[in-house]
């Protein structure tokens, strides 16, 4: 359980709630992935990046996109 992290855990918990339509709440999961995300952990991050960017784009949020 050493590599099941506090990220690991709200990337997760960001799926499921983009899954199930919550995409305020995934959002706010997936910054707490990133946050929280380890530095040597650089695709996942990334990967979580592009995640938060797509439910940013859903709910129209296009310039906190291009932030992201």
């Amino acid at each position: 359980m050493f590599f099941y992290t506090e990220a690991s855990l709200a990337h997760e918990t960001a799926v499921a709630l983009c899954d199930l339509g919550g995409l305020q709440g995934a959002e706010q999961q997936f910054n707490r992935s990133v946050r929280t995300r380890r530095a040597q952990f650089v695709r996942t991050y990334s990967v979580t990046l592009g995640y938060m960017g797509a439910v940013q784009a859903q709910q129209g949020h296009l310039d906190t996109v291009c932030d992201t």
